[in-house]
């Protein structure tokens, strides 16, 4: 009898350990705390109101204007130049000023004609561009300018009586004036331009003297009687951009951000500028953006306890200790995106993890952690919706972006939207924000179930564009939170949601422009073949790429699997050169492809004859795909986003010279391959 007592005691302990350890770990179990938290609101006291809770991705993407920041045109003065970043969608552009205003009877239009010419297209890739307009420009900081004429960029008609005093005239003091004021007419209400950077005076643009005065910081900085001039100028001509200083030492008396171009490095906080940035404590007004400084003189001043975060930007990121160095300053600056560390080597194993500890990190990054909706609903009705937001970022978004409730059909169509009024740069780093609001039901929407989403819109446009950090992801910008009936209970689930980062079909629009077509149909398409090519470099690697049929849900495919080993250098298969498959490739808008992931990164490309040549170093447009392990991935490439390689000189891209597609590991990428790839279709 006792055994018996003892062991029925034992299971009631079990039976009562299982029914804990359930409720524990069912995010949308029915008495959980956030659905007794939001149905203890009197909104959503009267019944048929469903909680969810969702789950933040683990992954890092691109979205606006913040995260690592590319510079267009490598580096220098000139062209654009788009290299493709597999996280950048913004980019730091120098400016020659005398591409903008040769002489002072050149007008505005000269600066619009000039933004429309090298910016053309950037908003079908989303792209947004912080421009740095510049009138001396040296090729590293040991060189004096005096060696490099062809590096100052100054009109002819405005004096230069030495390298020094020619910054001091009251000519440029006038000329400044007028010119900033052009500036404004052209880029205030100019949705490519996320940003200006206020340079102008001094080397790079960067507000000093200081290689021409024994690097004497006082004598060298931008002076007070120039400060004015410029912030005066700049506050009167741009009323909605935001704007941003070198030194926080200087500008006292506006309402600037900062760039620092020494970012983490020490050389500036013995000097007091960091000090003076945490001073000034305008992170909920201003940006704050960087430069980690790889240069001969940052390199040589790191500290006495040596290198503080590496030597270039692929050190950098494949060292936990200097990229805590960097995550550190993150934080503590509250920083919106960097550059230069955005040149580090794509599809590195040892850098992937840590470029994206701080792509996440860098800005906002805003996760949605659970809503509340009425599951079954009538046409006309009225009905409440909320969920609570958390940005787990570094710093708020600066721009009032509207935030659009929709409910989507079963293709993920929006057949209701509306805009809500709540300013986002409210949500800052470290708190969750409670949204509640209502939506009308349109009186002829038909009955069905239907998705209920969330976006961000560009007021470009007003297209879907900064995205929420969440595992519900559709295509095309939007969070799906809930499933909702019209006039029934709501039947099926969400399907299957997309990545984030593979996602390049987001756009905004410049001007009356309408927003290029991202509306593909199955039906309409043209499946393509590859000729199979294998390729072996070195140290006993290989890559092959191996032809296949199977049936996949119920439908016979030539399957293409790229496998091999570590050190590849390259290895491509490449569509057929048959005349249909060419004439499809010069004449689509879009291709899609279905690949069963392996963990590492591949370059899709559209070689043209331009591209595909000696002169131009064998480069290409493309898009580089990130793969999970062993996760079906439905990947549409939009002819329009493609951006070049930039291995050789900058090639235009003439889509009626394509000659082939062709998918290649991501260059260093360390395998082991093993990518499936099927199912590839163009569309027109």
């Amino acid at each position: 009898m006792l055994f018996l007592r003892k062991t029925i005691i034992i299971l009631l302990f079990l039976l009562m350990a299982i029914v804990l350890f359930i409720s524990q770990t069912s995010p949308q179990s029915a008495g959980s705390a956030v659905e007794r938290r939001w149905l203890r609101l009197s909104e959503f006291r009267s019944g048929g109101y469903k909680v969810v809770e969702l789950q933040e991705t683990p992954e890092a993407f691109p979205n606006p204007m913040k995260g690592f920041r590319a510079i267009g045109g490598g580096g220098g003065p000139g062209s654009l130049n788009l290299n493709f970043h597999e996280y950048s969608i913004v980019y730091k552009h120098y400016i020659k000023y005398t591409d903008l205003e040769a002489t002072a009877e050149d007008t505005v239009q000269k600066i619009i004609d000039w933004s429309n010419r090298e910016w053309a297209g950037i908003e079908k890739k989303n792209i947004k561009i912080i421009p740095l307009i510049i009138m001396s420009f040296i090729d590293g900081w040991e060189q004096a300018d005096s060696r490099h004429p062809d590096h100052n960029f100054w009109p002819n008609d405005i004096p230069q009586p030495s390298l020094v005093e020619r910054w001091y005239t009251p000519q440029l003091h006038e000329r400044f004036e007028r010119f900033v004021m052009k500036l404004g007419e052209a880029w205030d209400n100019d949705p490519r331009v996320a940003a200006v950077q206020i340079g102008l005076w001094g080397f790079w643009g960067e507000q000093h003297l200081l290689l021409l005065v024994d690097n004497n910081f006082e004598k060298g900085i931008i002076p007070l009687s120039m400060q004015k001039t410029l912030g005066d100028a700049f506050t009167k001509a741009f009323k909605n951009k935001k704007l941003f200083i070198r030194y926080p030492e200087t500008f006292m008396d506006y309402n600037f951000g900062f760039t620092w171009d020494y970012f983490a490095h020490p050389v500036e906080h013995r000097r007091g500028a960091t000090q003076q940035m945490i001073r000034r404590n305008d992170w909920k007004n201003n940006m704050f953006i960087g430069e980690v400084a790889y240069d001969k003189e940052a390199l040589s001043n790191q500290g006495a306890r040596g290198s503080l975060y590496g030597n270039n930007p692929d050190e950098t990121l494949s060292n936990n200790r200097y990229t805590d160095h960097v995550i550190n300053y993150i934080k503590r600056f509250y920083a919106s995106n960097l550059t230069w560390i955005d040149k580090y080597t794509h599809g590195n194993p040892a850098i992937k993890a840590n470029a994206a500890r701080i792509q996440k990190l860098l800005g906002y990054r805003y996760v949605i952690r659970s809503a509340v909706y009425k599951e079954t609903v009538s046409n006309g009705e009225e009905v409440k919706f909320g969920f609570e937001v958390s940005n787990i970022g570094s710093a708020p978004f600066y721009y009032n972006w509207q935030v659009e409730v929709s409910l989507l059909d079963q293709n993920r169509n929006p057949v209701y939207k509306k805009n809500l009024n709540i300013d986002i740069r409210t949500w800052l780093p470290g708190e969750t924000k409670t949204i509640i609001d209502s939506i009308t039901i349109p009186n002829n929407l038909r009955n069905g179930t239907y998705f209920l989403a969330v976006a961000i819109l560009d007021p470009a446009g007003n297209l879907p564009s900064l995205r929420f950090a969440n595992t519900n992801y559709y295509n095309g910008g939007r969070t799906p939170i809930g499933i909702v009936g019209v006039n029934r209970e709501p039947e099926g689930n969400f399907g299957k949601f997309d990545f984030l980062r593979t996602d390049r079909s987001l756009q905004y629009i410049v001007g009356n422009a309408s927003p290029s077509n991202r509306i593909i149909n199955r039906e309409q398409s043209m499946l393509c073949t590859f000729d199979n090519w294998q390729a072996n470099y070195g140290n006993g690697s290989i890559l092959n790429i191996i032809t296949g049929s199977e049936m996949i849900d119920g439908n016979n495919f030539t399957t293409y699997t790229i496998t091999g080993n570590h050190n590849v250098g390259y290895a491509q298969a490449i569509t057929s050169g048959n005349a249909a498959t060419v004439n499809n490739l010069r004449m689509m808008r879009a291709f899609s492809f279905i690949v069963l992931g392996d963990g590492n990164d591949y370059k899709v490309s559209l070689q043209t004859s331009d591209t595909w040549t000696a002169a131009a170093n064998w480069d290409n447009y493309h898009t580089v795909i990130p793969t999970v392990n062993g996760e079906l991935i439905n990947i549409i490439v939009y002819v329009d986003t493609l951006v070049q390689a930039g291995w050789g000189r900058p090639v235009r891209f003439i889509q009626s010279n394509a000659q082939s597609i062709q998918f290649e590991p991501v260059y260093n990428n360390a395998g082991q391959f093993n990518l499936k790839v099927w199912d590839l279709r163009t569309y027109q």
